[in-house]
């Protein structure tokens, strides 16, 4: 079990933001959400630090090499994610983005995802 979470904001192609009100285990203290299109589809991308290090998710996963699968723990911290921010998703696949595709900034991150063919573009 994870917790709860809360959410902060979302405006425009500005993320919502999931934080932990409860800490518990290894699971993530916060998380940047951003509604995309990928592939000409509804998609999201959640970017969060994981036991660590920064681990950027794809809902659902993308055909890409550089997008390889999670284990069901992780898969269970991002529905639960989802969930607390009012995305109904009672089965996800998700994909994460391979370390070579993660910069500096978030910013610079998605648009290496949008140069990548993972992400078209982000959406409101």
């Amino acid at each position: 079990m994870i917790g709860k979470g809360v959410i902060e904001g979302c405006a425009g192609t500005a993320p919502i933001i999931w934080r932990m009100k409860d800490r518990r285990d290894d699971a993530p203290q916060a998380s940047a959400i951003y509604r995309a299109e990928c592939r000409g589809d509804k998609c999201f991308v959640l970017a969060f630090m994981f036991k660590g290090q920064p681990l950027v998710v794809v809902v659902p996963a993308q055909p890409s090499p550089l997008c390889v699968g999670l284990d069901k723990t992780t898969l269970r911290i991002i529905r639960r994610i989802l969930l607390d921010v009012g995305i109904e998703a009672p089965y996800i696949t998700a994909c994460r983005v391979i370390g070579t595709l993660i910069r500096e900034s978030l910013r610079e991150t998605l648009e290496a995802l949008r140069q990548a063919g993972i992400v078209d573009r982000l959406t409101e």
